[in-house]
Protein backbone atom coordinates (compact mmCIF):
# COMPACT_ATOMS: atom_id res chain seq x y z
CA UNK A 1 0.00 0.00 0.00
CA UNK A 2 1.11 3.56 -0.91
CA UNK A 3 1.21 6.52 0.68
CA UNK A 4 1.78 10.05 -0.02
CA UNK A 5 2.85 12.77 1.93
CA UNK A 6 4.19 15.98 0.67
CA UNK A 7 4.42 14.95 -2.98
CA UNK A 8 6.31 11.99 -2.34
CA UNK A 9 5.05 8.31 -2.42
CA UNK A 10 6.05 5.83 0.57
CA UNK A 11 5.14 2.23 0.24
CA UNK A 12 4.65 2.36 4.21
CA UNK A 13 4.19 5.21 7.05
CA UNK A 14 7.62 3.72 8.53
CA UNK A 15 9.45 5.65 5.47
CA UNK A 16 7.03 8.19 6.58
CA UNK A 17 8.25 8.59 9.76
CA UNK A 18 11.55 7.62 9.05
CA UNK A 19 11.90 10.62 6.57
CA UNK A 20 10.56 13.44 9.99
CA UNK A 21 13.38 11.83 11.42
CA UNK A 22 15.89 12.05 9.31
CA UNK A 23 15.07 15.62 8.13
CA UNK A 24 14.78 17.00 11.18
CA UNK A 25 18.24 15.95 12.18
CA UNK A 26 19.39 17.25 8.81
CA UNK A 27 18.31 20.59 10.14
CA UNK A 28 19.68 20.26 13.78
CA UNK A 29 22.78 19.30 12.18
CA UNK A 30 22.66 22.42 9.64
CA UNK A 31 21.97 24.95 12.62
CA UNK A 32 25.08 23.45 14.07
CA UNK A 33 27.20 23.81 11.71
CA UNK A 34 26.38 27.44 10.72
CA UNK A 35 26.58 28.81 14.32
CA UNK A 36 29.76 26.70 15.52
CA UNK A 37 31.61 27.91 12.72
CA UNK A 38 30.11 31.35 13.11
CA UNK A 39 31.09 31.21 17.19
CA UNK A 40 34.66 30.01 16.41
CA UNK A 41 35.88 32.45 13.79
CA UNK A 42 33.84 35.29 16.13
CA UNK A 43 35.88 34.23 19.38
CA UNK A 44 39.38 33.93 17.18
CA UNK A 45 39.36 37.71 16.21
CA UNK A 46 38.05 38.24 19.68
CA UNK A 47 41.20 37.03 21.16
CA UNK A 48 43.52 36.89 18.67
CA UNK A 49 45.25 38.40 15.73
CA UNK A 50 45.03 37.78 12.03
CA UNK A 51 48.59 37.23 11.81
CA UNK A 52 47.94 34.07 13.72
CA UNK A 53 45.44 32.40 11.20
CA UNK A 54 48.26 30.56 9.23
CA UNK A 55 49.55 28.98 12.19
CA UNK A 56 45.44 28.13 13.39
CA UNK A 57 44.92 26.65 10.49
CA UNK A 58 48.07 24.28 10.30
CA UNK A 59 46.86 23.13 14.03
CA UNK A 60 43.28 22.71 12.51
CA UNK A 61 44.69 20.86 9.65
CA UNK A 62 46.59 18.92 12.17
CA UNK A 63 43.16 17.84 14.42
CA UNK A 64 41.23 17.26 10.84
CA UNK A 65 44.26 14.12 10.73
CA UNK A 66 44.39 12.78 13.82
CA UNK A 67 40.63 12.72 13.75
CA UNK A 68 39.42 11.47 10.72
CA UNK A 69 42.46 8.95 11.15
CA UNK A 70 40.82 7.46 14.34
CA UNK A 71 37.13 7.79 12.43
CA UNK A 72 39.06 5.69 9.69
CA UNK A 73 40.15 3.06 12.15
CA UNK A 74 37.10 2.87 14.10
CA UNK A 75 34.31 3.04 11.33
CA UNK A 76 34.86 -0.27 10.10
CA UNK A 77 35.63 -1.95 13.19
CA UNK A 78 32.51 -1.26 15.15
CA UNK A 79 29.00 -0.96 15.14
CA UNK A 80 28.20 2.22 12.52
CA UNK A 81 24.35 2.65 14.95
CA UNK A 82 26.47 3.17 17.61
CA UNK A 83 29.47 4.82 16.25
CA UNK A 84 27.17 8.27 15.14
CA UNK A 85 25.75 8.15 18.34
CA UNK A 86 28.97 8.50 20.13
CA UNK A 87 30.81 10.37 17.51
CA UNK A 88 27.62 12.81 18.35
CA UNK A 89 28.25 13.05 21.95
CA UNK A 90 31.46 13.79 21.56
CA UNK A 91 30.84 16.62 19.48
CA UNK A 92 27.94 18.05 21.76
CA UNK A 93 30.55 17.54 24.93
CA UNK A 94 33.36 19.06 23.33
CA UNK A 95 30.97 22.65 22.61
CA UNK A 96 29.92 22.26 25.87
CA UNK A 97 33.46 22.14 27.38
CA UNK A 98 34.39 25.00 25.74
CA UNK A 99 30.77 26.90 26.16
CA UNK A 100 31.56 26.43 30.02
CA UNK A 101 35.17 26.81 30.55
CA UNK A 102 36.27 28.88 27.52
CA UNK A 103 38.19 31.11 29.59
CA UNK A 104 40.09 28.21 30.80
CA UNK A 105 40.91 26.83 27.53
CA UNK A 106 41.84 30.27 26.16
CA UNK A 107 45.01 29.37 27.98
CA UNK A 108 45.31 25.85 26.83
CA UNK A 109 48.77 25.98 24.38
CA UNK A 110 51.23 22.91 23.25
CA UNK A 111 55.14 23.55 23.26
CA UNK A 112 54.02 27.05 23.56
CA UNK A 113 51.87 27.31 20.74
CA UNK A 114 48.76 28.15 21.85
CA UNK A 115 45.72 25.50 20.92
CA UNK A 116 43.48 28.84 19.32
CA UNK A 117 40.17 26.59 20.19
CA UNK A 118 37.64 26.40 19.11
CA UNK A 119 38.45 27.82 15.46
CA UNK A 120 41.28 25.37 14.92
CA UNK A 121 38.50 22.50 15.33
CA UNK A 122 35.45 24.24 13.00
CA UNK A 123 36.74 23.02 9.64
CA UNK A 124 37.43 19.20 11.06
CA UNK A 125 33.98 19.38 12.98
CA UNK A 126 32.23 20.37 9.91
CA UNK A 127 33.68 17.80 7.57
CA UNK A 128 33.42 15.13 10.43
CA UNK A 129 29.68 15.70 10.64
CA UNK A 130 28.54 16.07 7.23
CA UNK A 131 30.98 12.75 6.76
CA UNK A 132 28.76 11.26 9.94
CA UNK A 133 25.47 12.43 8.66
CA UNK A 134 25.78 11.29 5.16
CA UNK A 135 27.06 7.91 5.98
CA UNK A 136 24.03 7.66 8.61
CA UNK A 137 21.67 8.05 5.52
CA UNK A 138 23.00 5.36 2.98
CA UNK A 139 23.24 3.34 5.96
CA UNK A 140 19.30 3.38 6.78
CA UNK A 141 18.22 4.04 3.48
CA UNK A 142 18.30 1.55 0.25
CA UNK A 143 19.85 3.35 -2.61
CA UNK A 144 16.78 3.66 -4.49
CA UNK A 145 15.35 5.54 -1.16
CA UNK A 146 18.17 7.44 -0.56
CA UNK A 147 17.83 8.97 -4.07
CA UNK A 148 14.36 9.93 -3.83
CA UNK A 149 14.65 11.49 -0.44
CA UNK A 150 17.73 13.22 -0.87
CA UNK A 151 16.50 15.97 -2.17
CA UNK A 152 14.21 16.53 1.32
CA UNK A 153 17.40 16.19 3.35
CA UNK A 154 19.84 18.32 1.32
CA UNK A 155 16.56 21.06 1.66
CA UNK A 156 16.07 20.69 5.64
CA UNK A 157 20.23 20.84 6.28
CA UNK A 158 20.38 24.05 3.99
CA UNK A 159 17.07 25.63 5.66
CA UNK A 160 18.89 24.92 9.39
CA UNK A 161 21.82 26.67 8.03
CA UNK A 162 19.93 29.58 6.72
CA UNK A 163 17.17 29.64 9.50
CA UNK A 164 20.29 30.00 11.89
CA UNK A 165 22.15 32.74 10.28
CA UNK A 166 19.15 34.97 10.13
CA UNK A 167 18.13 34.33 13.54
CA UNK A 168 21.34 34.91 15.03
CA UNK A 169 21.77 38.20 12.54
CA UNK A 170 18.52 39.62 14.16
CA UNK A 171 19.46 38.58 17.60
CA UNK A 172 23.01 40.50 17.47
CA UNK A 173 20.85 43.86 17.68
CA UNK A 174 20.17 42.97 21.35
CA UNK A 175 22.25 43.13 24.24
CA UNK A 176 24.41 39.57 23.30
CA UNK A 177 27.18 38.10 24.40
CA UNK A 178 29.20 36.01 21.35
CA UNK A 179 29.79 33.58 23.55
CA UNK A 180 26.37 32.55 23.53
CA UNK A 181 26.45 31.80 19.91
CA UNK A 182 28.90 28.41 20.85
CA UNK A 183 25.90 27.64 23.54
CA UNK A 184 24.14 27.55 20.52
CA UNK A 185 25.79 24.82 18.67
CA UNK A 186 26.41 23.01 21.75
CA UNK A 187 22.06 22.84 21.81
CA UNK A 188 22.10 21.86 18.11
CA UNK A 189 24.52 19.17 18.81
CA UNK A 190 22.77 17.77 21.55
CA UNK A 191 19.57 17.42 19.60
CA UNK A 192 21.20 15.95 16.78
CA UNK A 193 22.62 13.60 19.26
CA UNK A 194 18.85 12.77 20.61
CA UNK A 195 17.40 12.65 17.26
CA UNK A 196 19.98 9.95 16.28
CA UNK A 197 19.10 8.01 19.70
CA UNK A 198 15.56 8.14 17.82
CA UNK A 199 16.52 7.30 14.01
CA UNK A 200 18.43 4.47 16.04
CA UNK A 201 15.65 3.16 17.85
CA UNK A 202 13.40 3.42 14.94
CA UNK A 203 15.30 1.85 12.43
CA UNK A 204 15.81 -1.06 14.67
CA UNK A 205 12.22 -1.48 15.45
CA UNK A 206 10.73 -0.96 12.18
CA UNK A 207 12.31 -3.46 10.21
CA UNK A 208 11.33 -1.96 6.59
CA UNK A 209 14.89 -0.86 6.12
CA UNK A 210 18.19 -2.45 4.98
CA UNK A 211 19.47 -3.87 8.27
CA UNK A 212 23.05 -2.70 9.63
CA UNK A 213 26.06 -5.20 10.08
CA UNK A 214 26.68 -6.29 13.57
CA UNK A 215 29.93 -7.88 12.96
CA UNK A 216 31.62 -5.28 10.08
CA UNK A 217 34.81 -6.80 8.85
CA UNK A 218 38.00 -5.47 9.66
CA UNK A 219 39.07 -4.00 5.89
CA UNK A 220 42.56 -3.21 5.22
CA UNK A 221 43.35 0.98 4.94
CA UNK A 222 42.51 2.39 1.81
CA UNK A 223 45.20 4.81 1.81
CA UNK A 224 47.46 2.55 -0.46
CA UNK A 225 44.65 2.47 -3.48
CA UNK A 226 44.97 6.19 -4.26
CA UNK A 227 47.99 5.24 -5.74
CA UNK A 228 46.70 2.36 -7.74
CA UNK A 229 45.82 4.05 -10.88
CA UNK A 230 46.51 6.98 -12.38
CA UNK A 231 42.64 7.86 -12.18
CA UNK A 232 42.87 8.01 -8.44
CA UNK A 233 46.55 9.90 -8.38
CA UNK A 234 44.81 12.78 -10.59
CA UNK A 235 41.49 12.44 -8.27
CA UNK A 236 43.85 12.63 -5.49
CA UNK A 237 46.20 15.79 -7.08
CA UNK A 238 42.70 17.55 -7.76
CA UNK A 239 41.58 17.00 -3.88
CA UNK A 240 44.52 18.21 -2.73
CA UNK A 241 44.56 21.83 -4.57
CA UNK A 242 40.84 21.96 -4.00
CA UNK A 243 41.93 22.19 -0.31
CA UNK A 244 44.58 24.56 -1.07
CA UNK A 245 42.64 26.88 -2.66
CA UNK A 246 39.96 26.72 0.05
CA UNK A 247 42.53 27.49 2.75
CA UNK A 248 43.78 30.71 0.73
CA UNK A 249 40.73 31.93 -0.03
CA UNK A 250 39.19 31.56 3.54
CA UNK A 251 42.36 33.38 4.44
CA UNK A 252 42.25 36.11 2.57
CA UNK A 253 38.14 36.33 3.17
CA UNK A 254 38.58 35.94 7.07
CA UNK A 255 41.52 38.61 6.90
CA UNK A 256 39.74 40.93 5.00
CA UNK A 257 36.65 40.50 6.96
CA UNK A 258 38.27 41.36 10.18
CA UNK A 259 39.89 44.82 8.89
CA UNK A 260 36.23 46.15 7.71
CA UNK A 261 34.77 45.02 10.93
CA UNK A 262 37.05 45.92 13.57
CA UNK A 263 34.31 45.12 16.27
CA UNK A 264 33.17 41.87 17.49
CA UNK A 265 29.42 42.06 17.08
CA UNK A 266 29.83 43.86 13.67
CA UNK A 267 31.93 40.69 12.26
CA UNK A 268 29.18 37.94 13.77
CA UNK A 269 26.17 40.34 12.01
CA UNK A 270 28.24 40.10 8.66
CA UNK A 271 29.12 36.54 9.11
CA UNK A 272 26.10 35.04 10.19
CA UNK A 273 24.25 37.21 7.43
CA UNK A 274 26.49 36.06 4.63
CA UNK A 275 26.46 32.65 5.50
CA UNK A 276 22.68 32.72 5.48
CA UNK A 277 22.94 34.48 2.06
CA UNK A 278 24.87 32.08 0.76
CA UNK A 279 23.16 28.81 1.51
CA UNK A 280 20.08 30.99 0.34
CA UNK A 281 21.43 31.43 -3.17
CA UNK A 282 23.05 27.85 -3.64
CA UNK A 283 19.84 26.34 -2.65
CA UNK A 284 17.96 28.86 -5.51
CA UNK A 285 21.26 28.09 -7.96
CA UNK A 286 20.61 24.38 -7.65
CA UNK A 287 16.89 24.38 -7.61
CA UNK A 288 16.22 26.68 -10.45
CA UNK A 289 19.46 26.83 -12.67
CA UNK A 290 21.93 23.60 -12.31
CA UNK A 291 18.56 21.06 -13.03
CA UNK A 292 18.22 22.78 -16.38
CA UNK A 293 21.86 22.56 -17.25
CA UNK A 294 22.19 19.43 -16.33
CA UNK A 295 19.03 18.41 -18.45
CA UNK A 296 20.08 20.36 -21.03
CA UNK A 297 23.59 19.84 -21.80
CA UNK A 298 25.62 16.84 -21.11
CA UNK A 299 27.97 16.68 -17.96
CA UNK A 300 31.17 17.71 -19.83
CA UNK A 301 29.32 20.81 -20.84
CA UNK A 302 27.76 21.55 -17.71
CA UNK A 303 31.25 20.99 -16.01
CA UNK A 304 32.33 24.68 -18.14
CA UNK A 305 28.75 26.33 -17.82
CA UNK A 306 28.36 26.18 -14.25
CA UNK A 307 31.27 27.80 -13.41
CA UNK A 308 31.43 30.80 -15.79
CA UNK A 309 27.93 31.42 -14.84
CA UNK A 310 28.43 32.03 -11.04
CA UNK A 311 31.47 33.47 -11.77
Amino acid sequence: MKNSFFGLQFHNRQEIFMLVYTSLQAFFVGAFLALFFIGSHVLFFQSWTSSLIPKAFIISGIFGIILFTLYSFLINRTYFRRFAFYSLLFLFIVNGIVFWFYDSILSVSFFGIPVMLPFTLAIPFTFLVMVLFRRSLTTIYAPVQHRKFYPVFRMALMAGIVLASYSLTAVLYFNFDVLLITGGSTIFAGLATIMQIIINRYHKKAGVFPPMARHPMQLRSRFYEMFYSKYTLILLAFVLLSAVTGFILHYHFIATTRINYPNTIGLAKFLSFFMGTTFLFEFAVERFLLRKILYTYDSPYSLVLIPSLLA
